[in-house]
This record gives structure tokens, C-alpha cells and sequence, in this order.
């Protein structure tokens, strides 16, 4: 099959855009670069890979790849962004292109909603074969376990579907890009219109006393309520509310499903005592990517995340409370308590009780060298609250070392993903990323 869509060579006007990501901080360099308008340029891209013995790394919207990539053929999807929703059936196709602020938009109109990501710019098919944690992961569950077939191009040029009990369906659901390019995902929808959802922010300083107030807090919350508190340094920057701008804070953040309860159910921490700002309110769910205040911006960054079997004194845990650390957000979220699905993903979340994610600028060696030093004293002062498993969305660029991936697992789970790569990808040309090897071992990418 030709390969007929845009494409992009080093030498080409356009590339040096076509080949960077989000993270600015992890440096690609492709021998080619190509936009496919359909599955079946898709295939084409693939064909040419194995053919030119060229491995292959995957973009969907920008966010993914946080290893570099180079002398391989590198494949952008944001083109494939449709989003077909069934209303009787409550249930939505998903191009791999797509954020999750284009899910969210499409479902609107229903009254439903998928289980979307925190933060409603990021990919939502990349997110969800991630494993996935969102805003209605305490009443619904993970996104993964909303997936009822993807399709998928294989590293020979076939497309197959995958749908529940096949050995390739619980491979993609979980196990990220190793085994083809998911080119679409067929998703579950839930009715959820809206929601009593925002953010209450106190100075950096109440810190302790607010996490303390939200461990316990924590303990007896419904699983209408998913919710984070976030250790937030927001720039000057004047889109913020004011009270926010160049503010050092500790940010109480929640999604209850029922908009009447919420009120109540959050108050106590939403009145802790000398709030800065309060955004709750009801607010369509398609709206919810505003609860965060991310940064849409690429940028240079480093980034760390664990799941947790506990949520730890602050006092224990220095790294936290630190006033000089380098980082921009520390994020605790609860996701323990909530109701199980019928068909979870084997990816260890039901066994946490609290995942922990943060990101952090690195626009240079110096300051890499730094954020890398901060998350190695993060990671180690966690200690024993940090959960034997992990997710392959959690593996950030300063925690995927020899191991990770396959800590991602159960020794059972990862045995299987091991079969189904050396079925479906026996050569391993989706080599890059979280990648799990044929034969049962994992490395880091040599291109």
C-alpha cells in the first residue's frame, strides 16, 4: 500500500513542529514524520516501517512519548479525531486523535459523559489504554474499564478489532501502544449531565493541617465524590483569578455526580478557614477540564507518579512541605472506596488507595538535575505509603527504570502481556515508550 498522506522529512519545512510533542523536554527526531487521514493510511505508514526495518513511535494528540524517539517513523493521529456517539446505546467511538475535551463536547448534547482524564486536553484513547484515573473513577471506574473494542493496526498491516476476551482486547487495555497503533476505541458512556464540581484554595503554608483535614475527610466520602488536593505554584499570569496569580497554594479539588449532595458532602473542606478562592458550582460536566487551571502550553518538564496503598503524615514526608522545591503541582488523588466494576482492568488501581502525580519545568540541565534530585527524595520519603504496582500513565520521565513497566503488573497479568506481544508483535517494531518486550523482558528504547 503507497503511502499517500502528509509526511515529513528532516529536511523538510514544517518538521522540526511535526515532530515535537507537548513536553518539549523529550527530543524527537524521526527519519519521518506522517499524518494519517484514515485507517487505512495508517496501514500504509506501518507497511512502510516494517518494511525499511524502521521501528515505529505513536502520537496521538501530542502528550504521549516520554522517552526520545529517532530513526524510526513517527506517527501523528491527531487527524483521526472523530468522535460518533450512540445515544440508545449509550456508548461513543472514539478516534485515537481526539482529546477528551472533544469527547466531552459530543456527549454534551445526550446528557452522558465518558470517564474522562483530570485534565480534559490530554488524548483520550492514549489516556485510556494508559489504565486512566479521571473524575468519575471513584463512581465508575478507570477509563480503561469503559472500553468495549478498539480497533487496532497490527505490526503486520492488518486491522483487527478487538472486543472483550480476546487476547488482544485486555493486551491494548492496559498495556498501552506495544502490541499496534489503536487506531479508534469503542467506549461505554454513563449519565452524568452534571456535576457540583471546582476548586477551594488556601495558602501553601496551611498545607499540613489540610492534608491531615483531607485524610480523614477521605475516609468516609461516597463514590459520588472523586477528589484531589494539590500542592500548586501558579504563575503571574493574568487568566487566573486573582487571588491565584504568582500564589504558592494548597488546592482542594472534587467532582460529586450529585449536584445537590455536594454541597453539603464538601463543605468540610471547602471551609478549613482562610480560603483564598472558592469555584464550586453545578456546572455541565463537559465543563469539568476547568476544575484543574492547567497549563495548555508545551513546555520543557519532568514529571513522577505513583499509586499509594495510604495517604502519609505530611510531617513524614518533608518533600511535600518543601517551600523551595522545583516543582509546579504535586497532586494526591483519591481514587480508594469507590464502587468496583464488573470488569476492572488488572492494572492494580483497586488496590491503591491514592495515586500521586506531579510535573515539574525543566528548561535546563541544571534545573533537570534538580526536579530530578526533588523526585528521588519524593519517591524514597513515600516510602512504605507507595503501592508495590504502579500504572503505565504514572510513569513519568523520572520513574521508567529497569522494572517499571513490569511493576506496572501482576507477574501473572504481565506473563500474558508477554504472550500477546510475541503473537502480535513478534519484532517488536512499536519498541518505544512503556514498552514490553517478546519474551518476557522490558527495556528502554534504543532509537
Amino acid at each position: 500500500m503507497d503511502l499517500t498522506c502528509e509526511q515529513l522529512r528532516p529536511a523538510d519545512d514544517g518538521y522540526d513542529a511535526a515532530r515535537t510533542g507537548w513536553n518539549l523536554a523529550v527530543e524527537h527526531r524521526p527519519s519521518l514524520v506522517v499524518y494519517p487521514e484514515s485507517v487505512e493510511d495508517v496501514v500504509a505508514a506501518v507497511e512502510y516501517a516494517r518494511a525499511e526495518k524502521l521501528p515505529v513511535g505513536v502520537l496521538n494528540t501530542g502528550h504521549g512519548l516520554v522517552r526520545p524517539f529517532a530513526d524510526g517513523v513517527l506517527i501523528r493521529l491527531e487527524r483521526l479525531a472523530d468522535v460518533t456517539v450512540d445515544p440508545g446505546g449509550r456508548t461513543a467511538i472514539v478516534g485515537a486523535g481526539a482529546t477528551w475535551q472533544h469527547v466531552l463536547d459530543a456527549c454534551a448534547p445526550h446528557g452522558l459523559a465518558a470517564l474522562s482524564a483530570f485534565s480534559s486536553d490530554v488524548g483520550a484513547v492514549g489516556y485510556t489504554l494508559g489504565g486512566g484515573i479521571g473524575w468519575l473513577m471513584r463512581k465508575y471506574g478507570a477509563c480503561s474499564d469503559s472500553v468495549l473494542s478498539a480497533t487496532v493496526v497490527l505490526a503486520d498491516g492488518e486491522v483487527v478489532t478487538a472486543r472483550i476476551g480476546d487476547e488482544l482486547f485486555e493486551a491494548v487495555c492496559g498495556g498501552g501502544g506495544n502490541f499496534g497503533v489503536v487506531t479508534s476505541v469503542h467506549m461505554g458512556l454513563y449519565d452524568v449531565d452534571s456535576v457540583f464540581a471546582g476548586g477551594t484554595y488556601y495558602p501553601a503554608s496551611r498545607a499540613p493541617e489540610v492534608i491531615a483535614a483531607y485524610r480523614e475527610w477521605c475516609a468516609s466520602v461516597p463514590p459520588e465524590v472523586t477528589s484531589a488536593l494539590a500542592l500548586v505554584r501558579f504563575p503571574a499570569s493574568p487568566k487566573l483569578p486573582e487571588p491565584l496569580r504568582g500564589a504558592d497554594v494548597v488546592a482542594f479539588r472534587a467532582c460529586h455526580t450529585d449536584g445537590v449532595a455536594g454541597v453539603w458532602e464538601l463543605e468540610t473542606m471547602r471551609t478549613l478557614g482562610g480560603e483564598l478562592i472558592d469555584t464550586f458550582e453545578v456546572l455541565p460536566y463537559s465543563r469539568i477540564g476547568e476544575v484543574a487551571m492547567g497549563s495548555r502550553q508545551p513546555q520543557a518538564r519532568a514529571s513522577y507518579g505513583a499509586l499509594l496503598v495510604d495517604l502519609p503524615d505530611p510531617l513524614d514526608v518533608p518533600a511535600l512541605l518543601d517551600t523551595d522545591a522545583p516543582y509546579l503541582m504535586v497532586e494526591l488523588r483519591h481514587v480508594e472506596g469507590g464502587n468496583r466494576p464488573a470488569r476492572p482492568a488488572g492494572l492494580g488501581l483497586w488496590d491503591a488507595a491514592y495515586a500521586v502525580f506531579s510535573i515539574a519545568p525543566t528548561p535546563s540541565e541544571e534545573a533537570a538535575a534538580e526536579v530530578g534530585e526533588y523526585y528521588r527524595r519524593l519517591h524514597g520519603e513515600l516510602g512504605v505509603c507507595r503501592s508495590k504496582s504502579n500504572t503505565v500513565n504514572y510513569l513519568g520521565t523520572e520513574n521508567i527504570g529497569d522494572g517499571a513497566v513490569r511493576g506496572c503488573y501482576t507477574a501473572e497479568h504481565f506473563d500474558r502481556l508477554t504472550h500477546a506481544k510475541s503473537r502480535f508483535d513478534p519484532e517488536n517494531v512499536f519498541c518505544t515508550n512503556h514498552n514490553i518486550a517478546p519474551g518476557g523482558t522490558t527495556r528502554r528504547s534504543s532509537v
